[in-house]
């Protein structure tokens, strides 16, 4: 059972920690194609990802250390799986709508022959 409990805990930081590296490579990738389609819409799928998962391990922390209370929790892990749902949907359509479009491909494709 130990074992579960430390392999709970490493997930419960490293989600976290995922959803702030998503974000900050959709915000490199926002800087170097701006107004490119799609790329707004998957910053802020991907900033909608990382405060999911920022709050839910806030309220998994905050339980742990007895300071939340359990009656609102049901409701805060509902908000922030809502949250994360749109994130979710928002951060895969513009990721496709930016793997689509045509002059990303040929930005892309100039990059590789200059290296």
């Amino acid at each position: 059972m130990d074992s579960l409990n430390i392999l709970s805990s490493a997930m419960q930081f490293l989600w976290p920690v995922l959803s702030i590296a998503t974000f900050v490579v959709c915000t490199q990738v926002q800087g170097r194609h701006k107004g490119k389609k799609g790329v707004s819409i998957l910053v802020a799928g991907s900033a909608l990802l990382m405060v999911g998962s920022l709050v839910n391990a806030m309220i998994r922390v905050m339980m742990m250390n007895g300071s939340l209370d359990i009656s609102p929790v049901t409701w805060l892990f509902s908000l922030t799986g809502l949250t994360s749902f749109v994130g979710q949907l928002l951060f895969i359509m513009g990721l496709y709508q930016f793997g689509t479009s045509r002059e990303v491909k040929v930005d892309l494709y100039d990059d590789l022959l200059d290296s």
